[in-house]
């Protein structure tokens, strides 16, 4: 296949402004999808929501069992050990996530799971757990943003 003389100088001149993003996105936990939507994550949430407040629950503690584990990560990758850093698209442990959401919330009703989810999402909002997390990757020397 031949390429017009103008399509390989374009290629050329942003080829070295755009591989170095390509590289980093496998390192920085990186995903090409808004979370939650992989197949294996909507159907995870499905099952342990009993309702649409409770998903976002689920959701809530998704993200800080994310957190923890892009902190586990790093310190592994600063310790010298391998480590993995892609997207946690169907990576997720549920169980784990499951484990972490207080089993009293499970017997509630949308209307009294609001408050949950509420200090949830204000504690997301007011704690930023992946930014932390990342920052403290950064400052382990193990992605770069």
């Amino acid at each position: 296949m031949k390429f017009p003389t103008s399509t390989l100088l374009v290629v050329s001149i942003l080829f070295p402004f755009i591989s170095p993003s390509f590289a980093n996105h496998g390192k920085n936990f990186h995903c090409e999808r808004i979370p939650f939507l992989h197949e294996r994550a909507v159907s995870a949430i499905n099952s342990i929501s009993h309702n649409q407040t409770m998903s976002v629950i689920v959701k809530e503690y998704a993200e800080l069992w994310e957190a923890e584990e892009i902190r586990k990560t790093c310190e592994a990758a600063a310790a010298g050990k391998a480590a993995d850093f892609p997207c946690f698209q169907g990576r997720r442990d549920w169980a784990a996530i499951r484990s972490k959401i207080p089993d009293e919330l499970f017997a509630l009703d949308a209307e009294a799971l609001r408050p949950h989810q509420l200090r949830l999402q204000k504690l997301q909002a007011e704690t930023q757990p992946h930014e932390e997390a990342f920052k403290y990757c950064e400052g382990l020397g193990v992605i770069e943003r």
